[in-house]
């Protein structure tokens, strides 16, 4: 992708990655000129569609959030709380059956998922937050940038949380299928 950008620079062309940053360009000036003058849309036409799609963008993305919310509260972090206690219960067990049996493969895995359980609840708070800093803002451009700036990096990040979870966590405590049963179930 890096290669695309470089050469659109060397060309002079805009790189708008995100529907935020291509949207107003959409009521620039030469823009509104162009349409106008071949008499396509008027202004409050284009203005119009250009504040209706930043809505459907901005509701698309907080449709998207509030159910990665959902499922890491609900689904995913329950799971993990879960298979930590197993992990827990396997090493009490080992622990009051023999003193000499070690639990040190246990003891590191409930390790790792905790630690990676308790980031993935840093994470959940981080993008509820962004989520309510976003409806507070009236200004629809404002909202879509902080979509793209603060909501969809919240999002990226729990993301690889749930991911890494994913890969610890045994199958059976998952609440969804897996990559592997996915790719190898067709």
């Amino acid at each position: 992708a890096d290669a695309w950008v470089q050469e659109a620079e060397k060309r002079g062309l805009l790189n708008l990655p995100t529907t935020a940053d291509a949207l107003p360009l959409f009521v620039a000036q030469k823009n509104v000129e162009l349409f106008t003058r071949h008499k396509v849309l008027t202004e409050t036409e284009l203005r119009s569609r250009c504040e209706i799609q930043l809505e459907n963008y901005c509701t698309t993305l907080h449709i998207e959030a509030v159910t990665m919310l959902d499922m890491a509260q609900k689904d995913i972090l329950p799971a993990a709380m879960d298979y930590q206690g197993w992990l827990a219960g396997i090493a009490n067990n080992k622990r009051s059956f023999c003193t000499l049996v070690s639990t040190a493969n246990e003891e590191a895995l409930l390790e790792k998922a905790a630690c990676i359980a308790d980031k993935l609840s840093t994470e959940i708070e981080n993008l509820s937050l962004a989520l309510g800093e976003a409806d507070a803002l009236a200004d629809i451009q404002e909202r879509a940038d902080h979509y793209r700036d603060a909501v969809i990096p919240a999002m990226d990040t729990l993301r690889a949380r749930a991911d890494a979870l994913e890969l610890l966590v045994a199958n059976r405590f998952w609440p969804y299928p897996v990559y592997g049963d996915i790719l190898y179930s067709v």
